[in-house]
């Protein structure tokens, strides 16, 4: 996975700069916003202009010998080889001390390089993984560059290594599969069968292909050859016998005439020859079309849907599964109505988290920010010079002090207007609650269960609170004329304070409502905010079956939890006599068999409450029988109209 980029002289980049891109392989979706202009496509061209040799665009106040492009790499030891050089440089990079090579005065490697290599290593075993950069210089393209450490290196590891570069850059590029789409593309281009970038969305070389069927010993042949033959030989032997038998009637008539070719020149037709002629005789005239138009009559939104859509068909496939593909793609919502922006950022999204592939993007749509959990959001500003300030998408708002003004706002205001365009144009159910575990359970629980229902984790309490006082005026008025094609639950927990929950009343015919769990008396509650009465901390992982869950929660104990955890959870036993889960609660499923495990309950409920513990359990829970919860019965009764929330 690329990490970071070292970059000098390109486009807008005048000197040298560190670009951040991610500090977990966890994290591939990364994100780039800020004005026009301040450097965001240039990060994904000089990218393009390493792995795929495209035009070099050199900063026109730089030195074009100085200039160069690096990236960060962190790759799985078993995914590359080439390993006995490889082994030497990673080494050195997961070793190499700033104060060892007196680079204390270049703030790239002193805020940028060094602290993500730190970083990384703790996470991350260098016996498990290479972590090294190794690029390219606009001179010398062909060779490998590395900016900073070279010297140092050939120190480190003598003369004859730096030998070795070159072909571990090329190992590097021959591993990857960057795919970039720019703005400015022409869709119709990119979507040809016979395009580079399209044989790279489909993760198969269409030359391959066609070689493969060609040269491929499929025929079982005639005498006097014994094993099986090509589609190439049947041709070859076909023709041979066809100009064999042209000749021997020519020699009759004279036997001073003869086809015969010309030279030493070849005398078969060879893969590449037949390659050619199928390419632009069978695949040129094969153009996409969508509702029987060409791609080109459509609208330019409706193009650049079309183009995500096929990218999300083909990198989601098996064929992607094994292969270290990155997607960079410059505003995947240009030309496109509000009411898209939505689904696209969703299927990117997808792609990263989902199917593992580095999703690497620039937007003007900040609806993403609470829609997306797991990424990196990097923010580019350039006033007097070029700043890059990065946020984890798992937790943006507890960051929005760092926030540009207008950033927070927009992401909410963008949201809200994709969401209201969507039930507007067609049905659509929304189910918006506060975590990416809150929504795995409620996916699992509500399968099939809802037409047309996403569910939207935005990130926390008072975000899910925010968006329905957003929602709550425009829901009100398109209520009363008509215009909404179906219903937005809101769901949050029961926090210690519940002073976020100063909200207008639900809407007309309850199209729009929040409600939050509260355990009372045996049940679930789904509660009005803000109503008096009973009010006690209830989360989500409160809720659940009891006997499920305590299977589920011994599951991660025993295959993650550290040897201490694993102690205490000898402790414990589970109580049949508990409704719930009731993890935050006295008496949970969970029962001490013992003094110890009285003393030790609170320490054991904070292991499996911590945010990684509970995507592990969420995780596993979600695998088991589907089984029903009173509670979850009246949200699919109020989605399919019987109003009782």
């Amino acid at each position: 996975m690329l990490v970071g980029l070292l970059i000098r002289h390109y486009k807008i980049y005048e000197n040298a700069y560190f670009i951040p891109l991610t500090e977990s392989l966890d994290t591939s979706l990364n994100v780039f916003i800020g004005n026009n202009g301040v450097g965001k496509s240039s990060v994904l061209e000089a990218l393009d202009s390493f792995f795929n040799g495209k035009y070099w665009n050199v900063n026109n106040k730089g030195n074009k010998k100085d200039s160069y492009i690096s990236p960060i790499f962190l790759i799985k030891k078993d995914e590359i080889k080439n390993t006995d050089a490889l082994d030497l440089l990673s080494d050195f990079f997961w070793n190499v001390k700033l104060e060892d090579k007196t680079h204390n005065s270049n703030k790239q490697l002193v805020n940028g390089f060094f602290p993500l290599r730190d970083n990384l290593k703790e996470k991350y075993s260098p016996d498990d993984y290479y972590f090294f950069t190794i690029g390219t210089s606009y001179q010398k393209q062909s060779e490998a560059h590395i900016p900073y450490f070279y010297n140092h290196i050939k120190d480190d590891l003598g003369e004859q290594f730096v030998f070795e570069l070159s072909k571990i850059k090329q190992t590097v590029i021959d591993i990857h599969n960057y795919i970039y789409i720019p703005i400015e593309s022409t869709i119709k281009d990119i979507l040809a069968l016979e395009a580079r970038e399209a044989q790279a969305l489909m993760g198969k070389s269409m030359t391959d292909e066609i070689d493969n069927i060609l040269t491929e010993k499929v025929f079982q042949p005639l005498p006097p050859y014994r094993t099986k033959i090509t589609v190439l030989d049947v041709i070859n032997n076909k023709l041979e016998c066809f100009m064999n038998n042209i000749n021997d009637k020519m020699e009759a008539i004279d036997g001073r005439y003869s086809y015969n070719k010309e030279g030493k020149g070849k005398k078969n037709l060879t893969p590449i020859d037949v390659r050619d002629i199928i390419v632009k005789t069978y695949f040129t005239i094969r153009t996409l079309k969508k509702d029987k138009k060409e791609i080109e009559e459509l609208s330019s939104g409706e193009q650049r849907v079309a183009l995500i859509d096929l990218a999300y068909t083909f990198l989601s496939s098996d064929d992607h599964k094994t292969s270290n593909t990155i997607l960079a793609i410059d505003e995947p919502e240009a030309s496109m109505h509000t009411s898209l922006c939505f689904e696209q950022f969703k299927r990117l999204s997808d792609l990263a988290n989902k199917f593992g592939l580095q999703v690497i993007t620039t937007t003007h749509w900040y609806g993403l920010l609470p829609m997306c959990q797991k990424g990196t959001l990097h923010h580019i500003s350039n006033t007097k010079k070029i700043e890059i300030k990065s946020f984890k998408l798992s937790n943006i708002y507890e960051q929005r002090r760092e926030f540009p003004d207008d950033v927070e706002l927009k992401s909410v205001f963008d949201l809200i207007s994709s969401i209201l365009s969507l039930m507007k144009s067609k049905k659509s159910n929304w189910l918006i609650c506060e975590g990416a575990d809150d929504a795995m359970y409620l996916g699992y629980f509500l399968k099939d269960k809802i037409d047309n229902l996403t569910i939207l984790p935005v990130g926390g309490c008072g975000n899910v609170a925010k968006i329905y006082n957003y929602l709550y005026a425009p829901m009100v008025e398109k209520v009363e004329k008509g215009l909404v094609n179906g219903k937005i639950y809101c769901l949050v927990d029961t926090d210690k304070e519940q002073g976020v929950f100063n909200l207008p009343t639900q809407t007309q015919n309850l199209s729009l409502v929040i409600r939050r769990l509260q355990r009372q008396n045996d049940l679930v509650h789904l509660v009005r905010p803000g109503q008096s009465g009973f009010y006690e901390k209830t989360e989500f992982e409160d809720c659940l079956a009891p006997d499920c869950f305590f299977d589920t929660i011994s599951t991660v104990i025993d295959d993650y939890a550290p040897d201490e955890i694993q102690e205490l959870f000898n402790e414990f036993e589970f109580d049949s006599k508990i409704p719930y889960s009731d993890i935050n609660y006295r008496e949970s499923c969970f029962k001490p068999t013992s003094m110890k495990g009285h003393e030790v309950k609170n320490e054991l409920t904070e292991y499996l409450q911590s945010s990684s513990v509970k995507y592990k359990i969420a995780s596993i829970y979600t695998k088991e029988d589907d089984h029903e919860l009173d509670w979850i019965n009246q949200i699919i009764e109020h989605f399919n109209g019987k109003n009782k929330a």
